[in-house]
C-alpha cells in the first residue's frame, strides 16, 4: 500500500516560505514551488540553463553525488526519464527567484572566491560549492523545528514535496 503523499496547503506554504525568508536556499524553494522541478534538477541548473530574456529555463540534466573509486564526486547526468528533458516557462516569482539568486550567487563568489568547476551552478553552499539533497533536507527541517515551535501540527516533508505541492497547486488552478 502506497503512503499518501505529502502535499503542502496554501498557508503550510506560505508559513515555510517565511520561515526559509533567510536561508541560502530559499530561492531554491520558491523555484521549486513554481516549477516543480526535482531537488537532482535544482542541484544541476546552471545559469546556461536559463534565458532570462525570452523568461524560460531547460532541465538537461540532474546532479548526482555518489562514492566513486572511494571517492565521494559530482556528476551530472541525464534526466531521470526521457521526457525529463524540457522547457519550463518562468512565472513572476520563479523570474524573481532567479534574479535573486545571481546576486547572492555574485555575494558568495566575493567572499569565498569561484568553484572553477561549478562557477555555473544556479543553487551552492554557502562555501559556493555544489549543494546536495542532504544539506536541503536539513535545511528545510531546521525551517520545520522552528515552525513547530508555534505549530506543532506542522509536519515534517522532504524536497520532493515541494514538487507534489507544484502539481497540486497547477490542478486547482
Amino acid at each position: 500500500e502506497k503512503k499518501e503523499r505529502r502535499v503542502l496547503t496554501i498557508e503550510e506554504t506560505r508559513v515555510f516560505l517565511k520561515q526559509a525568508e533567510n536561508s541560502i536556499y530559499y530561492n531554491l524553494f520558491v523555484l521549486a514551488l513554481e516549477t516543480g522541478l526535482r531537488i537532482g534538477e535544482l542541484m544541476a541548473l546552471t545559469w546556461s540553463d536559463i534565458d532570462m530574456n525570452r523568461r524560460v529555463l531547460y532541465v538537461r540534466h540532474t546532479l548526482c553525488y555518489y562514492c566513486k573509486d572511494g571517492k565521494y564526486v559530482f556528476e551530472m547526468h541525464d534526466t531521470k526519464t526521457k521526457n525529463g528533458r524540457r522547457m519550463i516557462p518562468l512565472t513572476n516569482k520563479a523570474y524573481e527567484a532567479l534574479q535573486n539568486q545571481r546576486r547572492l550567487k555574485q555575494e558568495l563568489e566575493l567572499k569565498c572566491g569561484k568553484a572553477d568547476e561549478y562557477e555555473n551552478q544556479v543553487f551552492v553552499t554557502k562555501n559556493n560549492r555544489p549543494t546536495q539533497q542532504f544539506i536541503v533536507q536539513e535545511t528545510i527541517e531546521a525551517c520545520v523545528r522552528n515552525i513547530q515551535r508555534e505549530h506543532p501540527e506542522f509536519e515534517r516533508f522532504s524536497p520532493h514535496c515541494l514538487r507534489h505541492t507544484f502539481a497540486t497547486r497547477a490542478v486547482e488552478n
